[in-house]
């Protein structure tokens, strides 16, 4: 640990600056929705090491977004990952998700400490043999510690440093952290029958298509997906967001019938 801290204080401390400055817009976020679901705040910084706070990253083994979820696990957790969307990308549904899954593994495991080290490590998919070899390894954790009785416990250890210089930057000498805003938004409930244009969900948003595109990253396409789903909008004031998407897409409709009516038959 002390070599990570010596490194991220000093040779690395730019680079650790600039990723602090980045966690300013989820970190809020992730804090909120960990303490909803009764999980230590600091388990946040567990997305800076996965992910470096970038929504749209994929690793070499196909993992995505700020929790770097595969595929098998997201879906498991309630992701939807289709033609429409993939919403291991999207920062609010994929928290959610992170937080289930990391609740799952410290009701397995007893401990937060080995709760983060096993997230990369599904409990359904690695035997308890293989990982306890695995934790020897990272944490020296001896035989006798893993087999004797776990006992819950609200604090949070971790091998990495991040939370420990993250929650005192002036002892580390990390004085200038420009943090990003934080990601203002509110969560809408939209239920269409057929797909609706980027475009018509931005004007009913009172928003524009970047800003759109930018809150909701799971979209994989220039339309919505049917059926119901969720968006994030700007800001807060759009209770009236659902109404609006619905006459949106009904007049959308009628003027689609009527170009066809009105097209030449051959």
């Amino acid at each position: 640990m002390r070599q990570f801290v010596r490194y991220y204080s000093t040779t690395g401390k730019i680079r650790f600056q600039q990723l602090l400055g980045r966690s300013g817009k989820y970190l809020p976020m992730i804090a909120k929705v960990l303490s909803q679901e009764g999980l230590p705040e600091e388990l946040g910084y567990l997305a800076l090491l996965e992910s470096e706070f970038v929504v749209n990253t994929t690793s070499r083994n196909g993992a995505v977004g700020l929790w770097q979820f595969i595929a098998t696990t997201a879906r498991r957790y309630g992701l939807r990952i289709d033609e429409w969307v993939d919403e291991r990308r999207d920062p609010v549904k994929s928290t959610r998700a992170a937080a289930a899954y990391l609740k799952d593994l410290h009701d397995y495991y007893g401990r937060w400490y080995l709760a983060t080290a096993a997230y990369n490590a599904s409990v359904r998919e690695t035997s308890t043999r293989r990982y306890n070899r695995a934790a020897q390894k990272i944490f020296g954790i001896s035989k006798r510690k893993l087999s004797s009785p776990r006992k819950r416990t609200t604090s949070c250890p971790s091998s990495s440093p991040s939370p420990l210089i993250a929650m005192d930057l002036s002892k580390y000498g990390l004085n200038d952290v420009r943090y990003e805003a934080a990601l203002d938004y509110e969560e809408v409930e939209v239920e269409l029958k057929a797909p609706m244009k980027l475009a018509a969900l931005a004007q009913s948003a009172e928003t524009d298509i970047p800003d759109l595109r930018d809150l909701n990253p799971a979209l994989l396409r220039d339309m919505t997906p049917p059926g119901e789903q969720s968006f994030l909008t700007q800001g807060a004031g759009r209770k009236g967001v659902h109404s609006s998407c619905e006459n949106d897409r009904k007049a959308e409709s009628r003027k689609t019938r009527n170009r066809h009516k009105s097209s030449p038959t051959k």
